[in-house]
């Protein structure tokens, strides 16, 4: 009978009225076995993040209502081999005044290369606040401004994440279990402060991307003749002017980080 209310409600219903857990292999995208933990007391592991470079990223809860998100803090350091260490996550409600202290905290303890701040609507007030701060108490730090922008959904954004935890390329400190339930529950998340944390630290990291594609056209002799007009390179006729500009189209290139 179980078997059958599953087929019909399908994997998200069933678990969520049955088990009160809406998560199954079937809906998972980021797996377990992709949570990698790195051995703090390695020697060849603290050796990396000595000269590693470290990122606090931040994304700031505007109401501090039940049902809204936390304050989401992740800080990572990336070593020169592109790897990255998850070192610190926290998920909290707080006020203006206790999130820049925090902050100012995680500053003086981490001592970041950058410290990245989502900036929407109200959200912008913070980077005048931050650099008020840093006047005020002569703690001067490199801050940057995270626009999300309104072209990708959230989602798209955090699916980004996705290849480089595939590809073992994110290591994560033991004990982030709140990190993990969100990346296990996306994205049906009740709260994704963490991993939005997280995905808006990406400039920064080391990865390939495929240069987008050019749009199909038509081979029609208008084409051929326009495309012969465009050809300047006496050495090279118009169809290995045409494969040349396809290679290069489709290329993977090389993403240096942000820094």
């Amino acid at each position: 009978s179980l078997e059958d209310l599953e087929a019909d409600l399908g994997p998200y219903l069933y678990l969520g009225n049955y088990y009160n857990n809406p998560v199954s292999d079937d809906l998972v995208e980021f797996r377990d076995e992709w949570f990698i933990e790195y051995q703090i007391k390695n020697p060849e592991v603290q050796e990396k993040l000595k000269s590693a470079k470290c990122i606090i990223s931040i994304d700031p809860a505007v109401k501090d209502k039940e049902e809204n998100d936390p304050t989401g803090i992740v800080i990572s350091k990336i070593d020169q081999d592109g790897q990255v260490y998850i070192v610190h996550t926290m998920a909290r409600k707080l006020r203006p005044n206790k999130l820049i202290d925090e902050v100012f905290d995680l500053v003086d303890i981490y001592d970041p290369d950058v410290v990245i701040i989502e900036t929407v609507s109200a959200q912008i007030l913070w980077v005048d606040l931050f650099n008020y701060e840093m006047k005020k108490r002569k703690r001067p730090f490199k801050l940057a401004e995270y626009d999300p922008g309104t072209k990708m959904t959230k989602p798209t954004k955090i699916r980004k994440l996705i290849s480089y935890y595939a590809k073992g390329q994110v290591y994560h400190k033991p004990g982030l279990t709140e990190l993990e339930q969100q990346l296990r529950e996306f994205p049906r998340n009740r709260h994704d402060d963490l991993i939005d944390a997280l995905q808006a630290q990406i400039p920064y990291w080391k990865g390939h991307y495929v240069v987008k594609q050019s749009a199909l056209v038509k081979y029609t002799t208008e084409w051929w003749d326009e495309l012969r007009a465009k050809n300047t390179h006496k050495n090279t006729d118009a169809i290995d002017y045409l494969f040349r500009e396809n290679k290069k189209s489709n290329r993977v290139t090389l993403r240096e980080p942000k820094w």
